[in-house]
């Protein structure tokens, strides 16, 4: 099997990569996004390995003109693209309502003793039912524009929500597992 060596880009390199990015990123990104149908942050990371891939073998190439070089770019990213749905591919996704369909009631509940699964629990009993789904979804690695369209949410907004209510939980868990623990004592 053949391995490829990590490229690390000097200086130079750098420079090259950030016109390139700012020349032909966003149309690549576009490209991906509109005629692929690859999700966007999926479509971000297969520009920079394209632009990265470019800026290494460019060096190996004679350009006559811009347009000589943005066709071997744009054919560099093909190939990305190409490779990258040749690759595993993800698990689907399966709407919640049929999830709940399918799966049967547990005949034993989880540990209630437990201290930490019962706050857990009571803090996710109220949240509501889109930010449960986000946080699910997304501790699941669910991309945004897919949990945007489960919960009627901006995919933009979405990753605003989801900071927001990780710090909320993470911050009302702590404070009652304490409160827990002071009246234990």
């Amino acid at each position: 099997m053949k391995t490829r060596s990590t490229y690390i880009p000097d200086e130079q390199a750098n420079a090259e990569i950030s016109k390139a990015f700012e020349t032909y990123g966003h149309k690549l990104h576009r490209y991906a996004v509109h005629t692929w149908r690859i999700e966007p942050d999926a479509a971000w990371e297969l520009v920079y390995k394209c632009l990265y891939r470019a800026v290494e073998k460019k060096d190996a190439y004679t350009f006559e003109n811009e347009a000589k070089y943005a066709g071997f770019l744009f054919r560099i990213f093909v190939n990305e693209l190409k490779n990258s749905l040749r690759g595993p591919r993800a698990v689907p996704v399966v709407p919640l309502q049929e999830l709940e369909e399918r799966v049967p009631e547990p005949e034993t509940p989880a540990p209630a003793n437990d201290p930490q699964l019962q706050v857990l629990n009571e803090e996710l009993e109220k949240l509501e039912s889109w930010e449960r789904i986000l946080l699910l979804s997304r501790s699941q690695g669910v991309d945004y524009s897919t949990i945007s369209s489960y919960t009627g949410k901006p995919a933009f907004q979405l990753k605003v929500y989801y900071a927001r209510l990780k710090k909320r939980l993470e911050k009302k868990l702590s404070e009652k597992l304490k409160q827990q623990q002071n009246h234990g004592k």
